[in-house]
Formats: C-alpha cells, structure tokens, sequence
C-alpha cells in the first residue's frame, strides 16, 4: 500500500480543491488564485505545500476535467463546467482592474438602445515607476493583463485611465459608475455615439444623477471638461448649480474651443461658455 499513499493523499487534496472552486463559483480565476486554493487545503490537512505537489494537483485537476487553461487569457483558468462567460464577463474576471466604460457602458445602463461595435474597456495604468515598483510584491493597483485584440465575435477598445476606483460591480462585470461615464462623455464624445448621441443621453437621463455628475466634474474635470458641462447643464438643462456657475471662469474669448472635440469648429457660439456648439 506504501506506494499508493502518496497518490492518494494527492487525489484527496484535489477533489478538496476542486469542491472549493465550485463553492466559491469563480469561473475564471489566476495562477494566484488557484496556489492560494491548494496552499490553503494542504495547511488543513497538513501536507507539505511545494512545487511539486501543486503541480500534480493542477495536472490531475486538469485531467479529471475540472478545470482547463482559457483560450483568450492563457494565464487564467477557467472552471470547466461554468457556463459560457459573455466577453463582458471574460474582461473583468480576467482584469479585475478593468471596467466596461464609454458607449459599452451607456448600452449597459440602458441609456442608449445603440450598441457599439466594439467592447470599450478601460484598464488602469500605473501614475508613476514608483507605483509600479510598490505592487511588486502586492495586490497591483494598475493592470497587469494582456487583453486579446478580439474575445469570440467581439472586439475590444482598450482605453487606459490612472483611476479605476469610480466604477460599479454587477456579479463578475466592472462597469464605470454613472458621474464617471458621463464624464467620460464629454472627454471622448466619439467613443460614446457621437456628439449629437451624447447630448440626447444628457438631455434624457442626466437631470436623475445631476449632483453625482456636477461633483465628479468638479473635482476631475479639466477646464475644458467644465466649459462644455457648464454649456449642456444650464443652456440644454436650464439647470442652475452654484458651483457650475464657477465653471465660467474658464470659458475664454479668442480661442476655438469645440463642443465636439473630434469635429472642425463652427461659427453657432455659446456667447456665455465661449464655445463652438459644432453639432
């Protein structure tokens, strides 16, 4: 029996793991995930936790079906018998960091019936070398995936952004929270539908979240930002704020600032916000 006890032991230890993911649910899950899982069983059953040991778990896992290496993230694992993730899904567990953002995120909050080509996700990137160097040895603070160009039949828009705390968890999908996608609006009208789109969407649903976005403006805007926020919330909305009110010291004559930043300057003016309005 000696020469069976070791495979035994080792068998025992997978199907504990094995139990542990299904418990947990995690569909897709890293390297670090998966060693914490085994780490933490062989502490219970008080089995010597090494390299090799984990690799013979990982194989019979593999083996048995359990779980499998992902195609599109090749550094993760998926739990074999979960469901098809959607690439919404797919991104997010992959990068936790991540968020679906921009006109993706617009579609998610059924603000818009419009629905991009593209899978807009925004990853986090790190402010500094010395941020990076800190997350050495911790939990990242930016992103350290890989994405795939394409995930099944959808393709993805990768944007980078140094904050990534401002979004909303739905189960295993990151979505960029309200004030921050209508931030994102006015920075990258072209990624949200289009100026004309973006004004519909401001004109049916911003007066419901007007004081988150008014404050994530404030606080994050550019002077630019401020200028075409101030223009939609008091000429489109006839919204007074105080501190929108502010917003007009950056507006400035003599310059050829757009509503639209991806299209070429008109001659309609806002007199108040000094701005091209060149829908």
């Amino acid at each position: 029996m000696e020469p069976f006890r070791e495979r035994i032991k080792i068998t025992n230890i997978a199907m504990s793991v094995m139990n542990q993911l299904i418990v947990d649910g995690v569909p897709l899950f890293s390297n670090y995930y998966i060693e914490k899982k085994i780490s933490n069983v062989c502490d219970r059953n008080e089995c010597c936790f090494d390299v090799l040991t984990q690799s013979k778990i990982l194989e019979l896992l593999t083996e048995e079906n359990i779980i499998a290496k992902d195609y599109h993230y090749s550094r993760m694992w998926k739990l074999q018998k979960y469901r098809t993730l959607s690439a919404q899904e797919k991104v997010c567990l992959a990068d936790p960091l991540a968020s679906i953002s921009h006109l993706s995120a617009l579609y998610e909050y059924k603000f818009t019936e419009v629905k991009s080509d593209f899978l807009h996700l925004t990853i986090s990137v790190a402010n500094s070398q010395k941020e990076k160097l800190n997350t050495l040895n911790a939990m990242p603070l930016y992103s350290t995936t890989s994405h795939p160009n394409t995930i099944g039949e959808t393709k993805l828009f990768i944007h980078r952004s140094s904050k990534i705390d401002d979004k909303t968890k739905r189960q295993f999908i990151n979505i960029s929270n309200i004030p921050r996608t209508f931030f994102d609006t006015l920075d990258k009208p072209q990624f949200c539908g289009g100026i004309s789109h973006v004004l519909k969407i401001w004109d049916n649903h911003a007066i419901h979240h007007i004081e988150d976005i008014i404050d994530k403006i404030e606080n994050y805007g550019t002077k630019i930002i401020k200028v075409r926020a101030g223009y939609i919330i008091e000429e489109r909305l006839n919204i007074k704020n105080p501190i929108v009110e502010n917003w007009k010291i950056f507006a400035q004559r003599g310059g050829s600032r757009r509503l639209d930043p991806s299209k070429k300057y008109k001659s309609t003016f806002s007199e108040k916000w000094m701005l091209s309005i060149n829908i």
